[in-house]
């Protein structure tokens, strides 16, 4: 498989201006990649302000990949909290 080049956001979450989306934006996470339909002036603006890096990634890696493992990272995490919380009196 070719890697490919994609822009993941290192921000919080941040707001891209997405062609096509509900409102012409849409909110992502840290960690999620931009669409393929984010313009070039968009990824040049965000990157500008730190708010993606670019990446080199396989074709087999999608954006559901990512959020699945953040899902299960998350559960783990939680998982962890309610283990080291003392029952309640």
């Amino acid at each position: 498989m070719a890697a490919k080049t994609r822009h993941r956001v290192t921000a919080v979450m941040i707001v891209a201006k997405v062609p096509g989306a509900q409102g012409g934006e849409t909110y992502l996470r840290q960690g999620r990649f931009l669409p393929d339909s984010v313009t070039a002036d968009e990824v040049k603006r965000l990157r500008g302000l730190g708010l993606v890096e670019t990446v080199k990634v396989e074709d087999a890696v999608t954006d559901e990949a990512a959020a699945a493992a953040a899902a299960a990272k998350k559960a783990a995490d939680d998982a962890a909290k309610q283990q080291q919380t003392p029952p309640a009196s």
